[in-house]
């Protein structure tokens, strides 16, 4: 066997210790120590590793569109929405900590406290208990407790009731009360770790676990100092080992290499040392190079601490405990940008390594010449000096260290408080608490004003407080506090000029922003900054400006989401939807669970009908800007799933009550049937923004309009109207028509046609066909040769509400011989005959609709109605059983079943089937009637007076309800109240005719149900 194979086969006896009951623990230990190692490389050579550098800031702006176009009663009238568009810029984000990296620091201290705490047990005396004080101070300073006592007074005792359990386990298995090897140790202190980090994390969250993990810093920087010092003679010892287990033929050449080789060592570490941003080799690599061979190169320690240590197990616990928490520690830190705790540790590595390389290096010179010289294999004896021992070279090794640092004494003070107020300032912004983040990232600068994170995080916070009227000074610290962290910055660029751009915004200076980035396109064109350039224009409503920088950028990133989500936003603006829709399907289809993207593109979806959209599933996410989570609720409403619409807005009125939201709701409870609450949103809408007003107030009209209430949609048409949106006159004018005061409306038409010369035509043939309907042919002034077929219904509509239906019928026979499809005359004709000739007649004109279609859902219920006016009880069932499919969601269904329920004597199923109608349907007029007639003849008046109470709080404005609560109210003696129904009653009548008509109307319902008068 060789020389050199036999020195190595000597250096791997060492490990013949680990063949033991704990070689599985040893290498789990092992491998832990080479991922927190390799970790540190990475974090090393990947500065953007703990931030994302830009986020998308989406600027939404409410949008007036139309979300439906309501038809009834052959009217169309658009119901007009708010939806959100934005306009994507970018933004810095804070250097918030990396939660990969908290979570492998945690399970870094699940491992390295538990293999200290298992190996020191096997240390006798007192010595033993130093890794248990260590890991009791990291529970005390990591604020454990503070998770689960908010008292801050009961921290010291809820803190020694978190160490006790570990204390008195630890007590037990030193003095052997507990007779447990290393590794059910380990397994034990493991699980219990786990559970504490478990329970913080159930009970605080992601902000509570990055506080404990990382508020115990002291005791870390501790760890880390202990575990330098221990590894900092490693790397020499490896280069002797090198040296003496080689067979040179000249004894003198081992010695003159291993000076040369000596020098080169520390020289290397002196270039570091004095050349920091040197990064091609860096300080950090000594402490990965020897933390990776401490473990082999430290058993021949071994001797010096033999006395007190009875397992070489043992004390490979306590290293690898120690440099997994360590290497760990330094990984996170500087993995989250910390670049002056980075500096320092860089700094302490390689003067320790540098002093105790020198006197080590001197202290084999001194001791073993004679070694060197002849080549002889020494390691073993490395520590065991002939003229000195080793333990004077740590201590010198520290004493220069404080004698050289007590110059800079106070800089390394300020250089780790800057580090740990990082910390505190990274958590209360976890912690949502800016405020106290940005107290701490304030102390943070004053320990030391050139620190890149913390100038950068206080920037950030203090703009949040910032705007164009802001004090002087606070908008001059914002930039002082921009201007530091760009002079140190280790960061691309790109972030603090985006941070810089934005600053400049919020102020108003658009154009230093324009010009900030103007400038930077010439050296880097990159999409953020065409982005950004483009938003500043958009601001300032310039579209040409804006439309050709986004065209720029697409020109060099033409699949860019962002870009052509803005480009989107610019072409709807200029009216241009075709376009637009197709750039926003593009930005789709680059991010499509990209909230600020989802946002136009659900907008264009409800826009345009013809967008295929994939809907992403609603998230409850308060990070995310409410537009994109308000038109995925517009969405759902669009599509008819009212109730996921609501959900929505309940879940966005949670987190904010603007205007918007409160508008959404609106929507919502409407298409709910939660009418009470649509009101009461209306009113504290119209109060907190009267610019609502008008919006508002024309949406609720349009949804009772779309509820066949026409009373009801007059009334907020009206208020519409009055709030500046004149063509809600027209649609008030339509409702008080279809409501039955044609003379009210008549007046609001002629005085409207006198104002807005641009519904003059409109005005003209509305009032004509109520002339036409009247018989005033004289006054026309139209001569229905432009008709539409919607006119032609509406005209004998009104005639057959007039009780003149002759002359309109003429426009039906006009219809049905111009288009041999249609049916719709047919159904309004034979409505007209039942009132003024009777069903028999009425059901002959339904059936000739039925020649035409036979499958006419309509005309089919109307002579169903027909048959149960006859008594044709049965023929009736039959019908309404052939077309049960179709009909079953709407309100005819059982209102028609309750009808015959009714004749057939089974007055209760009537009644119970009329009240669930009443409860899908609330406003079905026809079943509130039958509902009242039913109480009447039941002498329920008390059950009747309560019923109409809850109907007129969603419709205050039918007389018909008016005049039954009056008689319910006059039953039970509710005096009062009768008089006041009367008096709304007579209110809501236009005319003296209709008047009387309800007063007679009143006599016979006294006379049928025998009432008093």
């Amino acid at each position: 066997m060789t020389t050199s194979r036999a020195s190595l086969k000597k250096l791997l006896e060492f490990l013949q210790y680990f063949y033991s009951s704990g070689q599985k623990l040893f290498w789990l230990l092992w491998g832990t120590l080479c991922l927190s190692l390799i970790l540190l490389v990475v974090v090393i050579y990947t500065p953007t590793f703990w931030v994302s550098e830009t986020k998308p800031l989406a600027v939404s702006q409410a949008e007036t569109i139309i979300l439906e176009t309501v038809r009834e009663n052959y009217r169309e009238i658009d119901l007009f929405s708010k939806a959100f568009s934005n306009f994507i810029e970018y933004s810095a984000t804070h250097f918030s900590p990396n939660f990969f990296l908290v979570y492998v620091l945690i399970f870094f201290q699940i491992i390295g406290y538990s293999a200290l705490l298992a190996g020191s047990s096997r240390l006798e005396g007192i010595l033993g208990y130093v890794p248990l004080l260590v890991f009791c101070s990291h529970l005390y300073s990591s604020e454990f407790v503070s998770v689960f006592i908010q008292n801050y007074e009961y921290h010291k005792w809820g803190a020694f009731f978190i160490m006790l359990p570990f204390l008195l386990f630890y007590y037990f298995v030193k003095t052997k009360a507990f007779s447990l090897n290393l590794v059910q140790q380990f397994g034990i202190y493991g699980g219990a770790i786990l559970g504490l980090y478990f329970a913080v994390g159930l009970v605080g969250g992601n902000a509570a676990l990055y506080k404990t993990a990382t508020f115990g810093y002291r005791i870390h920087l501790i760890i880390i100092l202990i575990f330098i010092f221990f590894i900092a003679k490693d790397l020499l010892a490896l280069l002797v080992w090198l040296i003496t287990r080689k067979n040179f033929e000249n004894p003198g050449a081992a010695y003159r290499i291993f000076i040369l080789s000596f020098i080169a060592f520390i020289a290397l570490q002196a270039l570091l040392l004095f050349v920091p941003h040197y990064y091609n080799f860096q300080p950090l690599h000594f402490f990965v190079v020897a933390a990776l061979i401490t473990v082999l190169f430290s058993q021949s320690a071994f001797p010096i601490l033999g006395h007190i240590i009875n397992s070489q197990l043992a004390y490979s616990l306590i290293i690898l405990g120690t440099g997994i928490l360590a290497t760990g520690y330094i990984a996170f830190h500087i993995g989250n940008g910390e670049f002056t705790f980075r500096n320092n540790v860089q700094f302490l590595i390689n003067f320790v390594f540098g002093v105790l390389s020198l006197l080590f290096g001197l202290y084999i010179i001194i001791n073993f010449r004679a070694a060197l010289r002849s080549n002889q294999y020494f390691f073993d004896s490395l520590y065991e000096g002939r003229v000195l021992r080793f333990a004077p070279v740590w201590a010198v090794t520290l004493v220069v260290l404080i004698v050289y640092d007590g110059i800079n004494l106070w800089n390394t003070y300020y250089s780790l408080h800057c580090t740990y107020k990082n910390i505190q300032g990274d958590y209360y912004l976890l912690a949502k608490d800016e405020n106290e983040a940005r107290l701490m990232y304030q102390m943070a600068t004053n320990y030391k004003d050139t620190d890149f994170k913390a100038n950068f995080n206080l920037a950030n916070v203090l703009m949040a407080f910032i705007h164009p009227n802001s004090d002087k000074e606070e908008i001059l610290k914002v930039q002082k506090h921009l201007s530091k962290a760009e002079e140190n910055s280790k960061a691309p660029s790109l972030l603090a000029i985006l941070k810089k751009g934005r600053f400049f915004s919020i102020l108003g200076l658009n154009k230093a922003a324009k010009l900030l980035y103007l400038s930077k396109i010439r050296e880097m064109p990159l999409s953020e900054l065409y982005c950004n350039l483009a938003s500043v224009y958009f601001n300032e409503g310039k579209l040409d400006s804006t439309e050709f920088f986004l065209k720029q950028g697409l020109s060099h990133f033409p699949e860019d989401a962002i870009l052509n989500s803005n480009y989107s936003s610019v072409l709807l603006k200029k009216g241009k939807i075709k376009e637009a829709i197709s750039y926003s399907h593009k930005a789709f289809t680059q991010q499509s669970k990209e909230p600020v993207v989802l946002e136009n593109y659900y907008l264009f979806k409800i826009v345009n009908d013809s967008l295929e959209v994939e809907e992403v599933p609603f998230r409850k996410d308060s990070t995310i800007g409410i537009g994109f989570q308000y038109n995925q609720s517009l969405l759902a409403y669009k599509k008819g799933n009212f109730l996921l619409a609501d959900s929505i807005a309940n879940w966005l009125l949670n987190r904010t009550q603007v205007a918007e939201i409160k508008f959404l709701k609106l929507l919502t409870c409407a298409s709910t049937n939660q009418w009470k609450q649509a009101i009461d949103f209306y009113k504290s809408l119209i109060h907190q923004d009267p610019d609502y007003t008008p919006i508002a107030s024309h949406a609720l009209a349009t949804l009772y309009f779309k509820q066949k209430t026409p009373e009801m949609a007059a009334l907020y048409f009206h208020k519409a109207a009055q709030s500046g949106w004149p063509k809600d006159s027209l649609f008030y004018a339509y409702s008080e028509l279809d409501a039955g005061n044609h003379y009210k409306a008549y007046d609001i038409l002629k005085v409207l046609a006198l104002d807005h010369k641009d519904l003059f035509e409109l005005c003209k043939r509305e009032m004509a066909l109520l002339d036409f309907a009247y018989g005033n042919t004289e006054f026309l002034g139209w001569d229905f040769s432009g008709i539409t077929p919607d006119e032609a219904l509406r005209g004998g509509i009104i005639g057959g509400l007039v009780d003149n239906p002759g002359p309109a019928l003429k426009f039906y026979q006009d219809l049905v011989d111009t288009d041999k499809k249609i049916t719709t005359p047919y159904l309004e004709i034979g409505r007209i005959f039942r009132k003024l000739n009777g069903d028999e007649s009425a059901i002959k004109q339904l059936e000739l609709g039925l020649k035409r279609d036979p499958n006419n859902v309509a005309i089919h219920l109307e002579i169903a109605q027909s048959e149960i006016n006859l008594n044709r009880l049965e023929a009736a069932q039959k019908r309404i059983k052939q077309i049960e499919a179709k009909v079953k969601e709407r309100p005819e269904y059982l209102f028609l079943l309750a009808q015959i329920a009714a004749r057939q004597k089974q007055t209760e199923k009537a009644r119970k089937l009329l009240e669930e109608n009443y409860r899908k349907f609330i406003f079905h007029k026809p079943t509130i009637l039958q509902l009242f007639a039913m109480y009447l003849e039941q002498k329920k008046y008390t059950q009747g007076y309560q019923f109409l109470s809850e109907v007129l709080d969603y419709n205050s404005q039918n007389p018909d309800y008016w005049l039954y609560y009056y008689l319910f109210a006059k039953q039970i003696g509710m005096r009062e109240d009768a008089e006041n129904a009367q008096k709304n009653m007579l209110d809501l009548l236009d005319n003296e005719r209709r008047k009387k008509q309800y007063f007679q109307f009143l006599d016979s319902l006294r006379t049928k149900f025998k009432l008093d008068s």
